[in-house]
């Protein structure tokens, strides 16, 4: 094909490539040479702080203390300090044990978050800080206010501005704790968990990385062009990168929010969809603006400072009706998934006029952010860029919180015709902007762009409470799969790295492929630092309408229940125990998959592929054959050519999915909540029961230690089996590795269980009861063999358990869900 491009633009193409080679190496030539960094901060930490734990010990021992159990407790700290590094990278689960059982020394919890700063550019880090993203947040909302400074919440703010995919997790996170702790469980009921300076705290949390994403630092974008004009090396980039955003996110978490407008106005609220109101008279309350909330308070109240109401003005819709009966009177429609319109009355024309605009600012606008702090200031003007983030980052919120509200609003159909022209109605309707992505991953994984929905694809579940509902999408990946954080910042940073030579290598990249080949062009372009610390040579900048595009599907599911955050941390807990098995029992089989909570009672599932429920695998032969067919029978009906494997494969994930559901305590086990793949591998979901946690409390049936059927025993061809044995042997395996790090397993758990309102840690007993429960089921106090001993017996009396059938008879009688006798 190079044969037939003209001389002329082939001599053009070589002149330019030329100049952009000829300045790079002259830039080459003068930049500084690399510094060697003789101790890091984690080493010199490591010394100070390994110490002072060190003179702990000693001082215990000298006095001989009696106090056993504290010197137990500071020797599990000491080795916590010493597992921080491991194969010579930060050990994000000791970072986050060390946090919370040293919680009260605020030196150690300081010291921490400056470690986690100083190492959180390395891809596996980084992985790690969101594993453990509830955790950390947790922690935030409830002990950062016990510091000195709220060092967590400055290190997220910090992350954030790594990662914007990282901001938008954490938004998601953070606005279930909001909604958990406002004033009202709805309009005129007080909320029991209501807690007003939680409540406040999520909302300028909130608030503050919408500051991150749409400022971003002026500092960042001068230091990237330093780099790209060869000023400073990658290693002084990256530790004067951190710095430039660790300062940044300090004063962001040390600032006080300001109040916007505060003013006594006359208030009630009415519905959407009919003329009733809600509370008929207008009364007088405090009306204040601040964090983009709007916050109303009882000046007739004991508690004047105590809230009677407060939501969001982000994307509200403020209306003024000039013809309206009542003067100066106005209304706000919260951007919320409820029927509700609140209405307000000022005195006078010229307050109302005021108040509107205020009100229409903090719904339409970037939160206000003056880093001199100066009142006199005029309001930043924003750049290209950040409007484009600013408009981007509200964007996905509302793609996502668009996912949630049609499973939301499924909940008052009954029919299922109704429910799937509801769904073919809201999906068709849905907004799509052109960089809406899949929010269920990480920032290290593949970007996949959403291009619009699959309504026909798209159903409801058959479910006796909520509807989830299937969601589907036509998708687009990046070629060579580009991560998200890559991606975003590409995208949306300032470009101060790009410049005229960048702009250059994309214009050429089209001519230099027909010269040379995609590689070889790829090595011309210009390249930009990547987020990564392990991509050293950094990643080809380069539009995406230069990028190949693969199309593909995604689908999803949308959920509206109550336990979605407890699913959520199920989850997180079994993708604790798959890691742990990859690396030391790798024949165990675990199907973990992500769930993001998009606030106290919604969130996004993603959708297990290729296998059917055991319960529809059952319905499907009665509908078929009009007979009752066995696991067995399916087995050699399906896998005729491959039984023996399709067994062994049945017997790895039913001893994962048995020893998970032990030591998690996870119940309400009924057919359509296991999985069967089309390889034969069994899949659990639903875990809205867990920790001891069962439908009917006290009197659950479910008592065995997991499910084991006499059809899945078949399937391991009997008790006196080979692979019954090699199944029991896999099981004892698992538990004694989960053992092994029972103590991570369990502060996991603990730390998610501090002042929790989660239904599984508020079942009587509270969280303490639940870790001693945990503690229990993971035999702490017992040696290894007589954990063995104790496990193998717990097999051999949940074969086909009386409990176990009561349940699924109960299951068949009420929810018509099919036997697996």
């Amino acid at each position: 094909m190079s044969e037939t491009v003209a001389w002329p633009t082939k001599a053009l193409f070589y002149f330019i490539y030329a100049t952009i080679y000829l300045v790079n190496s002259v830039s080459v030539l003068f930049s500084p040479t690399e510094t060697a960094i003789s101790k890091t901060k984690y080493t010199v930490w490591l010394e100070r702080i390994t110490s002072k734990s060190t003179e702990i010990m000693d001082r215990l021992q000298r006095k001989e203390s009696t106090n056993k159990d504290a010197a137990w407790e500071n020797a599990k700290r000491l080795q916590n300090i010493r597992e921080l590094k491991k194969n010579g990278q930060l050990n994000i689960q000791a970072v986050i044990k060390l946090l919370w059982v040293m919680r009260d020394d605020k030196e150690i919890v300081a010291n921490l978050s400056d470690l986690l700063t100083s190492e959180g550019s390395s891809k596996s880090v980084f992985d790690g800080i969101e594993f453990y993203l509830p955790q950390l947040v947790h922690m935030m909302i409830h002990l950062d206010d016990t510091w000195e400074f709220p060092v967590l919440e400055q290190f997220v703010y910090m992350v954030a501005q790594h990662s914007m995919h990282f901001a938008l997790q954490l938004h998601w996170y953070v606005i279930g704790y909001m909604q958990e702790h406002k004033p009202e469980a709805e309009v005129g009921k007080k909320n029991k968990k209501s807690d007003d300076t939680l409540f406040k705290k999520a909302a300028r949390i909130i608030n503050n990385l919408e500051i991150v994403i749409t400022y971003g630092n002026p500092d960042s974008v001068a230091l990237e062009q330093r780099y790209h004009d060869k000023e400073i090396n990658r290693d002084e980039f990256i530790e004067q990168k951190k710095q430039v955003r660790f300062d940044f996110a300090g004063v962001l978490a040390d600032k006080d929010s300001k109040t916007i407008m505060s003013q006594a106005m006359e208030h009630r609220i009415r519905y959407t969809d009919r003329k009733e109101i809600v509370q008929p008279k207008f009364k007088d309350y405090i009306v204040e603006i601040k964090d983009q909330m709007l916050y109303l308070t009882d000046p007739r109240s004991k508690n004047e400072e105590k809230l009677v109401r407060g939501f969001s003005l982000k994307n509200a819709e403020i209306t003024f009706d000039p013809n309206h009966k009542i003067k100066n009177y106005f209304e706000i429609k919260p951007d919320l998934d409820e029927p509700l319109v609140y209405c307000f009355r000022t005195p006078n024309e010229t307050r109302r006029i005021k108040w509107m605009r205020l009100l229409k600012e903090s719904a339409n606008d970037p939160p206000m952010y003056n880093p001199e702090d100066d009142e006199e200031k005029e309001k930043i003007k924003l750049t290209e860029k950040q409007n484009s983030r600013f408009s981007f980052y509200r964007s996905e919120i509302q793609f996502v919180k668009g996912l949630t509200t049609v499973a939301t609003r499924l909940n008052g159909y009954k029919e299922d015709r109704l429910k799937k022209m509801a769904i073919v109605n809201a999906t068709k309707n849905l907004k799509i902007d052109e960089m809406n992505y899949n929010p269920l991953c990480r920032s290290s994984e593949p970007f996949t762009q959403i291009v619009k929905t699959i309504p026909e694809k798209s159903h409801a579940f058959s479910t006796k409470g909520h509807t989830p509902t299937l969601l589907a999408f036509k998708t687009k990946k990046l070629f060579e799969g580009q991560d998200v954080a890559n991606v975003l910042n590409d995208e949306f940073s300032e470009e101060a790295v790009s410049g005229i030579l960048d702009n250059l290598s994309h214009m050429l990249a089209p001519v230099a492929s027909l010269f040379y080949g995609d590689d070889q062009a790829k090595n011309m372009l210009v390249t930009r630092p990547s987020l990564w610390e392990e991509d050293e040579e950094g990643i080809v900048s380069m539009s995406r309408t230069n990028l190949p595009l693969v199309p593909n599907e995604l689908l999803l599911i949308a959920k509206h229940d109550e336990t979605i955050r407890q699913e959520a941390f199920a989850m997180q807990l079994l993708w604790f125990m798959k890691d742990l098995w990859d690396n030391e029992v790798p024949e165990l089989y675990l199907y973990p998959f992500h769930i993001l909570p998009t606030s106290k009672d919604t969130g996004l599932i993603e959708f297990v592929p290729n296998c059917k429920s055991l319960d529809g695998l059952k319905k499907d032969y009665k509908r078929q054959e009009d007979r009752n067919v066995s696991l067995l029978e399916h087995f050699q009906s399906v896998f005729k050519k491959d039984l023996k494997m399709a067994k062994i494969r049945f017997a790895e994930s039913l001893a994962a999915y048995s020893v998970a559901s032990y030591v998690l305590g996870i119940k309400n086990r009924n057919n359509s909540n296991i999985m069967l793949t089309d390889e034969g591998r069994i899949v659990h979901v639903d875990f809205g029961y867990i920790l001891g946690m069962a439908p009917g409390k006290g009197f659950s049936p479910e008592k065995a230690a997991f499910k084991l059927t006499k059809e899945m025993i078949e399937v391991l061809d009997g008790e006196d089996s080979d692979l019954f044995k090699e199944f029991v042997e896999m099981c004892v395996s698992g538990f004694q590795t989960l053992r092994s790090e029972q103590e991570s397993l369990i502060e996991l758990v603990s730390i998610i269980g501090h002042k929790s309102t989660m239904a599984c840690f508020n079942q009587g007993g509270g969280s303490e009861k639940v870790i001693k429960d945990l503690q229990k089921r993971l035999m702490i106090t017992m040696t290894y063999e007589e954990a063995n001993i104790k496990f193998v017996s717990l097999i051999s009396k949940s074969k086909n358990h009386v409990g176990t059938k009561m349940f699924d008879k109960y299951e068949s009688v009420s929810r018509k869900i099919s036997m697996v006798k």
